[in-house]
Order: structure tokens, then sequence, then C-alpha cells
């Protein structure tokens, strides 16, 4: 649980990152650099599923598999991960957030503007309203007619719009997940 934690609290660095991923894994301008810098990074993930599996699967069902002769693959595919769904479907939403609204590996592993993310443009365009309400680009229309607070709620409304779609897809895994939590025997 210490090397858990440990990974949590202190990493390598934005900088031996990019090297790591753009001189030995040879991603820069790629697709695979929008998912695998963040794919098994995250720590806290593990501790929900530690305390998900601690607290939700009864040891005795997997002693009672054992003891009826089921091997370890039996076991996992016909006992824990049914009974696992709930959190599979928490910490498959919770990545697909984090997936969604990244925008750093973008920036930082992209350099080919066609292949930006969605999350990349918005923030670019977020930062050139910014800049233009600033006035530090001399322009000939006056900064008071730009709409900069509708474009700020016109862009959460955009990424937020995905995730509104797909949670009550996963909504019935959550009530599953309660129930199994709330009765315990």
């Amino acid at each position: 649980m210490f090397f858990v934690v440990f990974t949590m609290l202190f990493n390598g660095g934005l900088v031996p990152s990019y090297l790591m991923w753009t001189q030995v894994f040879q991603m820069k301008d790629s697709l695979a650099a929008y998912i695998l810098p963040g794919l098994l990074t995250n720590a806290f993930f593990i501790i929900l599923m530690k305390t998900y599996f601690e607290n939700s699967i009864p040891t005795s069902l997997i002693e009672a598999a054992q003891i009826d002769g089921a091997n370890e693959a039996i076991i996992l595919f016909k006992i824990v991960m049914p009974l696992a769904l709930p959190i599979v479907a928490t910490l498959g939403l919770f990545s697909g957030l984090n997936y969604w609204n990244d925008w750093m590996n973008g920036l930082i592993y992209i350099s080919d503007s066609h292949k930006f993310s969605i999350q990349v443009l918005l923030n670019q365009m977020l930062q050139d309203i910014q800049t233009l309400s600033s006035g530090v680009v001399k322009q000939s229309v006056s900064t008071s007619a730009m709409p900069a607070s509708g474009v700020r709620m016109a862009i959460a409304v955009i990424a937020a719009l995905p995730i509104m779609v797909i949670y009550p897809f996963f909504q019935k895994y959550f009530q599953k997940g309660i129930m199994v939590g709330a009765v315990k025997g």
C-alpha cells in the first residue's frame, strides 16, 4: 500500500515523462499519445478497487467455490467479476471522464493541428478569447461586443454533453452497487 500511495504523491515529472513517451516509445503526434500516458498510472483507482473487493465480496463465497472444486479462473469469471460490475462501471466512467476532459496530453504530445482533440481545440478557443478581450492584440472591433461568457458556457456544454449522454447507461450499475453495499448478511 505504501508504494501505491507514494506514486500518488510523487511522480517523475513532466520533462522525464515527455522524453520517455516521445523518444523511447516514439509516440509524438500519434493517437497512442492520447491513450497510453494516462493508462495505468492512476493509483486512486487501485485503492478504490482494493477497498471494494475487501468490503463487498465475501471471502466465504470464494472459499465455498474452492471447496466445490472451482479453479482460480472460474472463481474470477463466474463469481468475482459479476459481483464487481459496479466498481468496473465506476472506474470505466471515471477513466472515460479523465480521457474526455484531458487536454494536457494533446497539448504536450501532439503538434499536428489535424490531430488535436476537441478539448485541445476548446482550450485554444478559450485562450484566444481571453487574449482578445485582454487588449493585448490591437483590433478594430470593440472587445465589449465579444460574448466571452457565452462562449465559455457553450464550451462547458460541449464538454459535458457526451458524459450526460453516457451516464444513464452506467446508472444501473451504480444502483446495483448501492444495493449490494446496503444488504449485508
